[in-house]
């Protein structure tokens, strides 16, 4: 499910969640309603593969991915996991939406 969001910086992000309704993932934010929508849009063109997720720490040990379009631009991120294989599950979760899309 992909949902669109107003935040807190006066512009639009998506997120897409699973059907558990956890948020797999977070967009990078958009100027307007309308570039977030389009961007929803360009999604359903794309395929997502294994190689377009760069997977990071953070300074807690935690852990999250970050995804890229085929010509290196950064779509967005995950949550915060726990685990690595949370983390991979995040992303075997995601890329099965990114399927359904």
């Amino acid at each position: 499910m992909i949902e669109i969001l107003h935040d807190s910086t006066n512009g639009y992000r998506y997120h897409i969640k699973a059907q558990s309704g956890n948020i797999l993932f977070n967009s990078i934010p958009y100027s307007t309603r309308q570039k977030a929508e389009q961007a929803v849009n360009d999604l359903r063109g794309m395929q997502i593969t294994r190689n377009q997720f760069e997977r990071k720490t953070d300074h807690e040990g935690r852990f999250l991915f970050y995804i890229y379009d085929k010509q290196g631009k950064l779509l967005g991120d995950s949550q915060l996991y726990d685990s690595e294989m949370g983390l991979e599950n995040g992303i075997k979760n995601l890329l099965q939406q990114f399927a359904k899309l």
